[in-house]
């Protein structure tokens, strides 16, 4: 899904599948917030190191630390900060331990300092196809370009924080909501059938996206399914999985973890099986 390009038929079609995607996506790597809270999340609620988004169905808040893919998602919506975070910040200021600069200077003749993070995934790419041998060095300059993402969305969501109050996604108008937002009230009913129809809207690109992918059909809430299961393949516990999800009760959670959604208590039972065997 990441990958996704839909075929360029109609304009407004090739948009929508797009605006789908991301949305999915961004849900994703948010800790699996519900499509509502994906559509009515605004640049307030971004801090210094996370996001702290209000979930609707609990009247609580859930917290998701950035993400950089989060970033990729949000550039064509915010294009200025984008381009601003991707140039102007320089590898010279990230804090390195003295190990990692010892094996930056290794590669003559490369100013580090003033390098952006396009330049530098050109040097891993050139490191790993010309030192194949070399995999401490290789393993040091991913972990340097773990610490630029970090630098790099970390000013992103500082540029988008600094914008006037808006919507994330383009989904519903921020002024038809500015009342409710900024007071905590409840939706009003004018309020909420906007967001059915954004909601009818979504799913219906979605099912498009999947139908052109050719796999089972996409919703809206697809992607706290599939979180939940990716964390259950990972070893993460139910309970775990629960604070992620937001569950009150891990009932719940083990619903998403049946096996119709990929999930069964045999893969840690076999396991054990083969752990026993050995």
């Amino acid at each position: 899904l990441e990958n996704y390009v839909p075929i360029k038929l109609r304009k407004r079609c090739y948009t929508s599948q797009i605006l789908a995607k991301d949305i999915f996506l961004f849900q994703y790597y948010s800790a699996g917030i519900r499509f509502i809270d994906a559509i009515t999340m605004t640049n307030t609620m971004i801090m210094e190191d996370k996001l702290v988004i209000p979930i609707r169905k609990t009247s609580d808040f859930i917290s998701a630390p950035f993400h950089f893919p989060m970033m990729n998602v949000l550039k064509e919506y915010f294009p200025d900060q984008y381009h601003r975070a991707m140039g102007d910040v320089k590898l010279g200021t990230v804090i390195l331990d003295a190990r990692s600069i010892q094996q930056l200077f290794r590669l003559d003749g490369i100013d580090f300092v003033s390098m952006n993070y396009e330049q530098l995934t050109g040097v891993i790419k050139q490191v790993t196809t010309s030192y194949q041998s070399e995999a401490e060095l290789t393993h040091y300059l991913q972990d340097i370009q773990n610490r630029l993402e970090d630098q790099i969305i970390r000013y992103f969501f500082k540029l988008v924080k600094e914008l006037p109050a808006q919507f994330l996604f383009p989904m519903l108008d921020y002024i038809d909501f500015k009342n409710s937002l900024e007071t905590g009230k409840d939706f009003t009913q004018e309020q909420e059938y906007s967001i059915h129809l954004a909601r009818t809207r979504h799913n219906s690109a979605l099912k498009r996206v999947s139908e052109t992918m050719g796999i089972s059909a996409l919703t809206g809430h697809v992607p706290r399914h599939t979180l939940a299961n990716h964390m259950a393949y990972m070893g993460n516990s139910e309970e775990d999985i629960r604070q992620v999800l937001g569950h009150a009760n891990v009932r719940t959670t083990k619903i998403y973890l049946r096996e119709r959604h990929g999930f069964s208590g045999s893969l840690d039972i076999m396991k054990r099986f083969h752990q026993l065997k050995k």
